[in-house]
């Protein structure tokens, strides 16, 4: 079992995308960025990375690092 949460773990660190990553229709192209969306991964970019974690038990780190993943999940 420590084996399999090793290899689950470590593919989170490579640095070459993977094949499951990356999409197989080589003309799809991902949505544009909306104005809100901006604004939240601008907001987020802007976090204290050494603010106490709030309510919800997330780092400042976490979500400044995060920002423009997070932002089309938060807009």
């Amino acid at each position: 079992m420590t084996g399999q949460l090793n290899t689950f773990y470590a593919r989170f660190n490579r640095t070459e995308p993977q094949d499951d990553c990356v999409p197989s229709d080589p003309s799809h192209h991902p949505a544009p960025i909306t104005v809100e969306e901006r604004k939240v991964i601008s907001m987020l970019a802007k976090v204290n990375p050494r603010n106490t974690p709030g309510p919800d038990g997330l780092k400042g780190h976490v979500l400044k690092e995060s920002a423009a993943q997070l932002g089309g999940v938060m807009a």
